[in-house]
């Protein structure tokens, strides 16, 4: 299967690495196309806090729809998602006729910081393949059902990652 048009789901705030990952896959020649999770967060801190904490709510219900309309729409080759905690299982396995999905997370799902990752977890056995930042990820990926886990070197960005000259 050769990869040519990716669909990439992630945060693609300035300041967040998974826009620089998203970069990246353009300057290697794919076709990108985005869903930006930050428009399916909702305003107000209560709601916030319970879609984040608990995995419901109209934000999570639009980014799943929306996901979903726009693999049947683009028909991609592949599905990025960074860090998938908003993507429900049910997306990934309708889609499964039509494209395959790569996950990366550079947080550790099985740490101390657990809330938020109830819909991660359920859908981790559904990606085709899994990057984790974290060797004793690999282990806990594939006991939850993960079929392809692989370690990756953290992120880098020449842009972004070098010395400053005297004059910056």
């Amino acid at each position: 299967m050769r990869i040519r048009k990716i669909l990439y789901v992630g945060s693609l705030k300035h300041s967040d690495t998974s826009q620089h990952r998203m970069l990246a896959l353009k300057k290697l020649g794919y076709e990108v196309f985005t869903l930006d999770i930050n428009e399916f967060i909702p305003s107000g801190r209560l709601r916030q806090y319970v879609q984040h904490r608990y995995g419901i709510g109209k934000g999570i219900a639009d980014l799943n729809r929306a996901c979903f309309k726009q693999i049947e729409e683009l028909r991609p080759d592949l599905v990025w998602v960074d860090k998938g905690t908003m993507l429900k299982k049910d997306t990934l396995i309708r889609s499964r006729t039509i494209t395959k999905f790569v996950h990366i997370n550079p947080d550790d799902p099985f740490g101390l910081h657990r809330a938020g990752r109830r819909l991660f977890l359920q859908a981790l056995p559904y990606y085709d393949v899994h990057f984790v930042s974290r060797p004793q990820n690999v282990a806990e990926y594939r006991l939850a059902g993960a079929r392809n886990v692989f370690e990756y070197d953290r992120s880098f960005s020449v842009e972004i990652h070098r010395p400053f000259s005297e004059e910056e």
